[in-house]
């Protein structure tokens, strides 16, 4: 078995970051479709999520939205989780606090997310999991409301 060196898997993940594959310091897949290999080739299942504005908006609460696109269901072979992750952006190196979404209206769905702080800025994304692999879209930001 062949060990790569830590400079080579510096090289590595850097290239990806480049490659605009994954995204620094969260692990998270850029979104594009998913495809599952197979027999015959790969099966393109036409999964994408995509960050949408935020809906509304109070001091210690947001709703937020995101679409989750599944253009090939017949292919899935799993559970496909989705929702929104959010964290404050003055907590930079600090995780993403995920909230999985109850259900979608066709592609669209909205989280609403509490015990946020008044006047505090975050970071949301939309995200979703499938076989393992977590894929978000673009990241946005919002504030909070000072009072309601």
């Amino acid at each position: 078995m062949k060990h790569l060196s830590i400079a080579s898997l510096f090289a590595c993940s850097l290239l990806l970051v480049l490659l605009d594959i994954i995204t620094p310091a969260t692990g998270c897949h850029k979104s594009r479709p998913y495809t599952r290999p197979t027999s015959l080739g790969a099966v393109i299942l036409g999964l994408s999520t995509q960050t949408k504005d935020v809906v509304a908006v109070g001091s210690t609460w947001a709703e937020l939205a995101g679409t989750i696109n599944i253009s090939n269901s017949s292919a899935l072979d799993g559970t496909i989780l989705y929702g929104i992750e959010y964290k404050p952006t003055s907590d930079v190196e600090g995780p993403f606090k995920m909230v999985q979404a109850s259900q979608a209206e066709g592609d669209n769905f909205t989280v609403r997310i509490t015990n946020l702080q008044p006047n505090t800025a975050y970071f949301y994304r939309s995200y979703y999991e499938y076989k393992q692999q977590k894929v978000c879209g673009s990241l946005a930001k919002f504030q909070t409301k000072a009072t309601e």
